[in-house]
């Protein structure tokens, strides 16, 4: 089966691979805890190019009496530099790797003071994957969380094949290719197809190299000796993105005998963990 038959359907154009993030039971702000962070909402897998926007929201509960210097940043990866900031009555402003990649007219509240607490991204993609921050701070206090999102890239190749170096022995080989982040793959062989015990393979040899726009092409082979095998035995490669619930497998089978040695190649199996998103509600 070919991997460009597998076909990916959002219910709606909001939805998308996700879960929330840090979240934490709303509570009640004390003395001398002028602003607090409450919720951090973060989507935990966005698809590349699956959805026309995602939304970040930094949700916090503050004293009103003391909200004298407020502002709300957030930043990617680095700590230093601010990609969104808010200082109120002001507009927000879009800043570095994020300018003219977000909607500053979303708003998330119609509290003054919460207005443009998030961040709607325009057209996430993989260059955005990564580690996201949210600092609100006062004159007097300030609080922070972080959530990582995911953006990642299915496979455009996913290939499972073999060749016979000599016939005492077998090579397995397996590669993937235009996917994005770094995917785990691995080869596993079953003594039969009765048995579902999993052996992975040792003795691997692994190729990887990245192309020009970030993407992983990985390339995973072992050289199996018959006699260590059954006269029919299963071997499956296993391609997975960590934390997404992306995973392709393809299996196949191999008789050897006294004869030629015979392949005979399973429809490969798609698993793809999805669940639905939908953005926080907000005034626009």
């Amino acid at each position: 089966m070919k991997l460009e038959n597998f076909t990916w359907f959002l219910e709606k154009q909001s939805c998308l691979i996700t879960m929330i993030n840090n979240l934490s039971p709303k509570s009640e702000v004390h003395a001398g805890q002028p602003v607090k962070i409450t919720e951090l909402v973060v989507p935990s897998v966005v698809k590349n190019g699956s959805v026309d926007s995602v939304v970040l929201d930094c949700v916090y509960e503050f004293d009103v009496s003391n909200l004298e210097g407020l502002v709300v940043t957030w930043y990617f990866e680095d700590l230093h530099r601010p990609v969104y900031q808010w200082i109120p009555p002001n507009k927000p402003q879009d800043l570095g790797k994020f300018k003219d990649r977000l909607d500053l007219n979303y708003t998330a509240s119609s509290d003054p003071n919460e207005k443009y607490r998030a961040l709607r991204i325009l057209n996430p993609t993989t260059d955005l994957h990564g580690e996201y921050s949210c600092r609100v701070s006062t004159f007097d206090a300030e609080d922070a969380r972080s959530a990582t999102m995911i953006v990642y890239a299915p496979a455009t190749s996913f290939n499972f094949s073999h060749s016979k170096p000599s016939m005492d022995s077998v090579n397995v080989s397996c590669t993937a290719g235009g996917i994005y982040p770094r995917p785990t793959l691995s080869i596993y062989r079953y003594p039969n197809k009765r048995n579902r015990s999993e052996y992975k393979l040792e003795n691997i040899k692994w190729t990887e190299e990245r192309t020009q726009n970030g993407a992983y092409e990985i390339s995973l082979s072992s050289l199996v000796e018959d006699q260590s095998l059954r006269q029919e035995s299963m071997f499956e490669c296993e391609l997975l993105i960590p934390g997404t619930g992306y995973i392709l497998k393809r299996k196949m089978v191999y008789f050897h005998t006294s004869a030629r040695p015979v392949l005979v190649h399973l429809a490969s199996k798609l698993e793809v963990g999805m669940q639905s998103y939908f953005p926080p509600g907000g005034v626009r």
